[in-house]
């Protein structure tokens, strides 16, 4: 999984998410969009979890 904004590898609670399948990737992505989504609904700053 690759973190469109910076290039890098996607990170879940600080361990880079590589070498996953497509079915393990496609659910994580949904995971952390819908994390994301409601981190910046509540005007939260980005944690190092969510890179």
């Amino acid at each position: 999984m690759i973190d469109r904004f910076t290039g890098w590898p996607a990170r879940w609670q600080g361990i880079p998410q590589t070498g996953l399948d497509y079915f393990d990737a496609d659910d994580l992505t949904d995971l952390l969009n819908l994390l994301d989504e409601r981190r910046r609904a509540k005007g939260k700053p980005e944690s190092d979890g969510l890179k």
